[in-house]
């Protein structure tokens, strides 16, 4: 239900604090999970808003094609496996390659 990726930032500290946000996640909402070690940020691709999340989470963007969508789907269903166990974080066996392309409209 979602994917998660970290920004290995060694300046941005994790958050101790957290405030509730405006609304509970929805289907291809970008948060912002700052109350671990990472920064982490982590798309959201359950099919009801995220009333087990609460409102923990910011929400800095949204994906807003289909073909996006597509891709984190594909991630979702990509072998992978629980190095800590039943009922723990996911990791893809294999890292995927990706390729990033700017439009036009943002170069």
């Amino acid at each position: 239900f979602l994917v998660q990726g970290t920004l290995k930032s060694t300046v941005v500290a994790s958050n101790t604090q957290t405030k509730d946000g405006p609304k509970l996640m929805e289907r291809g909402d970008v948060g912002w999970a700052g109350e671990g070690p990472g920064p982490d940020f982590f798309f959201y691709l359950g099919e009801r808003p995220a009333a087990h999340f609460g409102k923990k989470h910011t929400v800095f963007a949204v994906v807003e094609d289909d073909a996006s969508m597509r891709v984190l789907e594909r991630v979702v269903r990509a072998p992978s496996s629980t190095p800590d166990g039943p009922n723990t974080m996911r990791f893809i066996n294999t890292r995927p390659k990706l390729t990033l392309r700017l439009d036009a409209a943002s170069q």
